[in-house]
């Protein structure tokens, strides 16, 4: 393995349900990756070697968005990204905004095509508290020395907003790790066929909380990673993750 350590911890709530702390060589500052115990639900949070936070995803509610305060004594984010507008992914991204200065958000937050009451309050948080957005599509962004590459997507699915998820890149010090949202099939052979060399990774969070329809044919055998965490609820209703 290319990075020093893996850690994980109890999934009591709303502790962590698993954190990486990296670092490639002692003199490398390390990053802290913490996937969440949000349950059926998916919420990770990245503290940078500068002192910054990222949010992945926000949780299902004002409760999941609490962490940020309540846990990590967050004071202010740096960049907040929903990868689709699904209810367990953005449904606490409104508090998440109201209750901390947010600098970018990346997203989608259109009224056509898909509505629910999470883009709707979202799209209130945002005008109230005067938030950056930055529509989905491909582009690097750098926060210190870690990079976030955001990959290309799927040209717009609008029977299955799944398949919409920005999928993320993240990159620093030797180390990667991708977050695929509720990418399925679809979406995974697409980058497949036209940005392989994006997705071989250390670390894999499974698309959509371990879902049979979040592993399609080659997608393990070209991200190749040394590890995989997962998000899913405890008896959760969907039957996340699959056999």
């Amino acid at each position: 393995m290319r990075w020093a350590a893996y850690a994980g911890a109890a999934c009591l709530r709303p502790l962590l349900c698993g954190g990486l702390l990296l670092a490639q060589a002692p003199e490398v500052p390390p990053l802290q990756i913490s996937i969440l115990d949000v349950g059926q639900a998916e919420m990770a949070v990245i503290h940078t070697p500068d002192g910054q936070w990222i949010v992945l995803d926000a949780g299902r509610d004002a409760e999941d968005a609490a962490i940020m305060v309540d846990h990590f004594r967050a004071t202010s984010i740096v960049l907040a990204i929903g990868s689709h507008r699904h209810a367990d992914h953005i449904g606490g991204m409104p508090d998440l905004i109201n209750a901390l200065p947010v600098r970018l958000y990346v997203g989608d937050t259109a009224r056509t095509e898909f509505r629910s009451l999470s883009t709707t309050m979202l799209r209130r948080r945002i005008r109230q508290r005067r938030v950056r957005v930055q529509l989905p599509g491909a582009d690097t962004i750098d926060v210190g020395e870690v990079r976030l590459i955001l990959l290309p997507q799927l040209p717009k699915d609008v029977a299955n907003e799944n398949n919409n998820s920005i999928v993320v890149r993240l990159e620093y010090a030797g180390f990667s790790m991708l977050f695929p949202g509720d990418a399925e099939h679809e979406e995974q052979q697409w980058l497949l066929r036209f940005y392989p060399e994006l997705l071989d990774v250390d670390v894999l969070e499974a698309a959509h909380h371990g879902a049979d329809n979040g592993v399609s044919p080659g997608w393990l055998e070209a991200v190749s990673p040394d590890a995989v965490v997962m998000s899913a609820g405890v008896n959760a209703r969907y039957g996340h993750p699959g056999a």
